[in-house]
């Protein structure tokens, strides 16, 4: 016989506030006094629960992390003291912004094939 689920049905939007404000899995087994596997559990039975914490996950990365991304690329102050733009930052917000400008390899495309035995005449004339 299976033990009885501690699932509440409150905990879909308690998920999606504390997800919402940073919280990982393992913090929302605290929170709920779970073992964390009882959350990956919840998270595959109860699709509602699932997309909560998808979607407080989700916002919290669009509005804090990435505004403090931003912030660490382009150089803040707070509270009156400066912290200069990160090149780190500004290197990973512009590779994934405009990742054909900034990937780390360019391909070269060529206009005509060539052989095998062409590409040998070619290094006997180099050498």
């Amino acid at each position: 016989m299976a033990r009885p689920t501690k699932f509440k049905e409150e905990y879909v939007e308690q998920a999606y506030v504390a997800c919402k404000e940073g919280f990982t899995d393992e913090k929302l087994a605290e929170i709920f006094n779970v073992h964390r596997d009882s959350i990956y559990e919840w998270r595959k039975q109860y699709p509602e629960f699932e997309k909560a914490i998808r979607n407080g996950k989700d916002e919290f990365d669009s509005s804090r992390v990435e505004k403090a991304l931003v912030e660490r690329a382009v150089g803040i102050a707070i509270a009156g003291k400066y912290f200069p733009p990160d090149p780190v930052s500004m290197i990973f917000w512009l590779k994934n912004r405009q990742p054909e400008r900034w990937k780390d390899v360019k391909s070269t495309e060529h206009s005509g094939k060539i052989t095998l035995e062409d590409a040998v005449k070619q290094i006997e004339a180099d050498e």
